[in-house]
């Protein structure tokens, strides 16, 4: 097994910054990230994922690789809510800290101004700059990447393969299959790896899916360069070069390669690394040069002298699955949420708070449950992993009578008697907003923010898949959770 040691010496040296994007504007999340619709509303980084906010997991991954600078590239309307939330390291030579955008200015033209800056303090010192490399990776994509034996960690193998082959970029990809629910979302971008035969279309698309799991599984934890890399609103160009192989988010950049080959081609007030940079970087097509304002020719003449490569994520680590998920929708934060309870992600993290470990699964700090509330035993599983159960989150008030199975209950929740849920998700509300909610029977939902009174809801909810919240004028809002949204 390599002993990873570039990546140990690099990061020893302060050579490795950790990026984490979250500036943007969450308009697939409808009204859970809605504040004129949802009186808790939070920002998308914020989303809670079992014990934490998705933006933790990405400090969790950087905090186990040792990354004394991990920085969150955000606007000011985010900043001040994820920082009253963010998960902190527990070293206090880790350092968490803002770097703020004026306005949403997309993945790619935030890292371009972040690398600027760093080049300006190093007074564009080339030698500097080609021993620096920029991980970065998003805030809403929950993953157990990291892990506290430095050998195991994916991104730490990632960035090892990364310096090895002297790469300018490096993609994380994995693999999900083509009938699932992610599949149907259709919300990430697709990557074509070198030496694979993508056109033998003259097989039958099962034969073709197999062929493409022989691939992955023949390379995982190995590089390719990217030959081809398409977002998802690109349909044609995605259709005819089809894999299903997916981007992460995680990435690693050189910081020499960025300045001298990729930033002065950003003049544009907004780009994004998946609809703008990457596929010029993969030669894909030149629809990006007109479409885009992208110099393709420059773009691919630069990579004539280096590397964009795909790192073929590792799919299990000790017996679990080595996860990676999207919650930007609805339906995927739940599901994200839904997976974790059935223990697909192994133990819960604890992000730093205290958790009690009960028959029936996890509760925070400050949290009251009456003795006559019932709360499910985890049921047995037919999967090889063992189901959490019901968390509850800090400072909540559980009542007499309240009947949970299967439930993610955020902090500052008060559920009142009578409460019937199941499969549910309760987004967190706060000490100024707590969420209270009585006289409901809900299956398969998340509810998020505000109150929700019996003199709204005063019959059975059984409606499997919604999304409730609260409008400023305290109307009740109810919609579809499917795939349809």
């Amino acid at each position: 097994m390599n002993n990873i040691s570039l990546a140990r010496t690099a990061i020893a040296k302060g050579q490795v910054y950790g990026l984490i994007l979250a500036g943007g504007n969450a308009k697939r999340l409808e009204g859970i990230a809605d504040a004129d619709l949802n009186a808790t509303a939070c920002c998308k980084p914020n989303v809670l994922v079992l014990t934490g906010s998705a933006i933790d997991y990405s400090v969790r991954a950087y905090e186990q690789m040792g990354l004394r600078d991990i920085f969150v590239l955000t606007t000011p309307q985010q900043a001040s809510q994820i920082e009253q939330q963010i998960y902190r390291p527990k070293n206090p030579d880790q350092k968490v800290k803002m770097w703020i955008e004026s306005r949403p200015m997309g993945t790619a033209r935030s890292v371009n101004d972040f690398i600027k800056s760093v080049a300006f303090k190093l007074g564009h010192n080339e030698s500097h700059l080609e021993n620096l490399t920029f991980m970065i990776m998003g805030s809403d994509n929950p993953n157990n990447a990291g892990s506290d034996d430095p050998e195991q960690h994916t991104l730490m193998r990632m960035l090892d393969n990364h310096l090895q082959s002297d790469a300018g970029g490096t993609v994380g990809i994995t693999r999900i299959g083509m009938h699932s629910n992610e599949w149907e979302e259709r919300s990430f971008a697709t990557v074509v790896p070198d030496g694979l035969d993508y056109k033998a279309r003259d097989i039958s698309p099962s034969e073709y899916e197999e062929m493409l799991d022989r691939y992955y599984l023949e390379n995982i934890g190995q590089v390719k360069q990217i030959t081809g890399f398409c977002e998802q609103s690109e349909q044609k160009e995605r259709d005819e070069r089809i894999t299903n192989f997916i981007s992460t988010g995680f990435y690693a950049i050189n910081g020499a390669f960025w300045i001298d080959n990729i930033s002065p081609h950003i003049k544009h007030n907004f780009s994004d690394f998946g609809f703008h940079i990457f596929p010029a970087m993969a030669s894909f097509s030149t629809v990006y040069d007109s479409a885009h304002n992208i110099p393709f020719q420059k773009i691919k003449a630069a990579m004539r002298s280096s590397r964009f490569n795909a790192y073929f994520l590792p799919e299990e680590r000790n017996g679990l699955p080595v996860f990676w998920c999207d919650v930007g929708t609805p339906l995927l934060l739940y599901l994200a949420n839904m997976r974790g309870l059935m223990g697909e992600f192994g133990e819960p993290m604890d992000f730093g708070k205290v958790w009690t470990k009960q028959p029936w699964g996890l509760v925070g700090q400050d949290t009251e449950i009456d003795d006559q509330a019932r709360i499910k035993m985890p049921q047995e599983s037919d999967t090889k992993f063992d189901p959490i159960g019901t968390i509850i989150g800090r400072n909540c008030r559980i009542k007499r009578f309240v009947h949970l199975k299967n439930c993610v209950v955020g902090d500052n929740v008060t559920l009142e008697e009578k409460v019937h849920l199941e499969n549910v998700v309760v987004l967190p509300g706060s000490p100024q907003k707590p969420t209270f909610i009585s006289k409901l029977k809900l299956r398969n939902g998340i509810i998020a923010g505000g109150s929700i009174p019996g003199k709204v809801i005063e019959s059975t909810i059984d409606a499997a898949g919604a999304i409730l919240f609260r409008s400023p004028s305290g109307d009740l809002i109810i919609s579809k959770l499917s795939k349809d949204k």
